[in-house]
């Protein structure tokens, strides 16, 4: 069961568009999570969420079919992205596929 993927707010500033695969943000930080940081924090989906929080509400979560690479654009400026590290990579291309054909509509630029 897939989750909706809210319409992105950066569409028009990804410079990805042609390729990306948004997909639900709660299911990316699930993908990312598991495993430590360094000696002794855990990395946890909750973890990941509070951490991309600090970049605003409006995050456009995505993959690049592929790639194994995931980002999170929060901004309008090319640098106002995140590219985390996916370790899972059969879990990233399940993640691909429950989304490939459930994109949101995009909407103009901003949130």
């Amino acid at each position: 069961m897939s989750v909706d993927i809210p319409p992105p707010a950066w569409h028009e500033e990804n410079p990805w568009v042609d390729s990306l695969v948004y997909v639900p943000l709660q299911e990316l930080a699930a993908l990312l999570s598991g495993g430590a940081y360094g000696a002794s924090a855990e990395v946890t989906p909750e973890s990941y969420l509070a951490h991309w929080s600090r970049h605003g509400n409006a995050l456009d979560a995505y993959v690049l079919p592929g790639s194994g690479q995931a980002g999170l654009r929060f901004g309008s400026a090319p640098e106002a992205y995140l590219s985390p590290h996916v370790r899972d990579r059969a879990g990233f291309e399940a993640l691909v596929e429950r989304h490939r054909d459930a994109q949101p509509p995009a909407t103009p630029a901003g949130p």
